[in-house]
């Protein structure tokens, strides 16, 4: 059987509508702490960020293909989010080390 038998595309339709399906979940989880009024704001924000990252991570993974690609994209992908992170981090800092008198 090659590669391009009804076998092999159907059973990619189906993984894709799956991860389709899985994506549309996690975000009306998403949508749902947004409207749960949790007590603890930093509780919501992380639920909310760890969900972002499934879907993101789902997104790129199948439906972008980069599962299936070579193992220079993962490096690449891989550097670009630990400068990504360390932008935030940088960031974060900022936001904490300003001078005594500035006014915003």
């Amino acid at each position: 059987m090659n590669d391009s038998s009804p076998e092999n595309f159907e059973g990619y339709g189906r993984r894709c509508l799956t991860v389709f399906a899985v994506v549309m979940c996690v975000t009306l989880a998403m949508v749902g702490v947004f409207y749960a009024n949790l007590s603890s704001r930093p509780l919501a924000i992380g639920l909310t960020l760890a969900a972002a990252v499934v879907n993101a991570g789902l997104v790129a993974s199948y439906l972008m293909h980069i599962i299936s690609e070579r193992r220079l994209i993962h490096i690449v992908l891989l550097f670009t989010g630990i400068f990504a992170a360390g932008l935030l981090v940088l960031s974060i800092g900022a936001h904490w080390s300003v001078p005594a008198g500035t006014i915003h």
